[in-house]
C-alpha cells in the first residue's frame, strides 16, 4: 500500500509541475499580446500596410517573445523524463 502512494505521490508532484509550467507559459504569451495591443493603440507599433517579414521584423527588434522561445521554457524533466 506504501508503494501505491509512493508512486501516486510522483505523480501528483509532477502533474503539479506541468501545470506550473503551463501557467507561465499562458502568462508569457499573454504578457506579449497584452504589450502588443497597448503598442497597436498607441501607435507606437506600425502594423497596417507592412509586409509580413517586415512586422515580424519588428516585433523582434521590440524584444517580443516568438512561440520558438516560448516552447523553449518548458523544463526538461517535464517531458523529457527524469
Amino acid at each position: 500500500m506504501e508503494e501505491f502512494f509512493l508512486i501516486r505521490e510522483k505523480l501528483y508532484v509532477d502533474w503539479k509541475d506541468y501545470l506550473c509550467w503551463r501557467i507561465k507559459r499562458d502568462l508569457l504569451i499573454l504578457e506579449n499580446k497584452i504589450k502588443f495591443i497597448t503598442e497597436v493603440i498607441e501607435e507606437t507599433l506600425e502594423i497596417w500596410n507592412q509586409q509580413k517579414k517586415k512586422i515580424f521584423q519588428l516585433l523582434k527588434d521590440k524584444k517580443y517573445l516568438g512561440w520558438k522561445e516560448i516552447q523553449a521554457t518548458v523544463p526538461e524533466e517535464l517531458f523529457g523524463g527524469k
